[in-house]
């Protein structure tokens, strides 16, 4: 992964930390973006009305972009009660 500029090394004082890097964290956001997505639909099939979405903030704004605009691509209806729900947050 390291090899292939998806994720890299950084030192943060003596201590290394694999991040990602902006190649790798441009699939990873996606991919996030999509379970969260796929999230919603369980929920949804399960009935779930009024989810907690405190888990959406302080989450990196690029990827919560990219899951709006997933949101909009659908152009379903049935998501729009959780963006509310979502709002209120």
């Amino acid at each position: 992964m390291i090899d292939n500029d998806f994720l890299d090394i950084k030192y943060f004082g003596k201590l290394p930390m694999i991040i990602f890097t902006e190649r790798g964290w441009m699939i990873e956001a996606n991919e996030r973006a999509d379970e969260f997505l796929r999230e919603w639909d369980q929920w949804l099939e399960e009935g779930r009305s009024n989810p907690e979405m405190s888990y959406l903030k302080d989450r990196n704004r690029n990827m919560i972009l990219l899951l709006l605009e997933k949101i909009k691509e659908t152009k379903d209806k049935k998501y729009i009660p959780y963006l509310e729900a979502w709002e209120k947050n």
